[in-house]
């Protein structure tokens, strides 16, 4: 990466995470569950560092036509963790496991509502010990860090 691709991706990341600060919380109710999806090869890892926000990976993207050409830095999940409010809105994929986090009342990492009707973003990392996940879409719910 050279330092004018640099500058443009850390100011690409620099605005993502400003709108995403003024953005509104999202409303969630105490009770119900947020779920995220993943590949099976992550489900170590996330037992035992907790379900991670994305981490920087400095991938190049092609503009949209219409927008310009070439390519860019891409910063548009680094820093985030995606989640949805339900269990249609999460990755599924033929090795995928799915985790859910049950909303609680207090001590609740700071969600906001983003484009997606069902998906809500966090800055923070969700700990094992508040989920659950089962292997693809029908297994039964087993907590993650018993």
């Amino acid at each position: 990466m050279t330092d004018e691709e640099w500058s443009a991706y850390e100011q690409s990341s620099f605005n993502k995470m400003k709108r995403w600060a003024g953005k509104a919380d999202a409303k969630l109710k105490t009770g119900r569950y947020l779920y995220h999806g993943t590949d099976m090869s992550n489900l170590e890892a996330i037992k035992e560092h907790g379900l991670q926000p994305a981490k920087n990976e400095w991938r190049a993207k092609k503009w949209n036509p219409g927008r310009g050409t070439g390519t860019a830095w891409d910063a548009s999940k680094d820093g985030f963790l995606s989640m949805s409010t339900t269990r249609a809105g999460m990755y599924v994929a033929e090795n995928a496991v799915s985790i859910r986090m049950q909303i609680s009342e207090g001590n609740q990492p700071t969600f906001k509502s983003v484009g997606a009707a069902s998906e809500v973003t966090s800055t923070t990392t969700i700990p094992a010990s508040r989920l659950e996940y089962r292997v693809g879409t029908t297994g039964a719910w087993q907590p993650l860090n018993p």
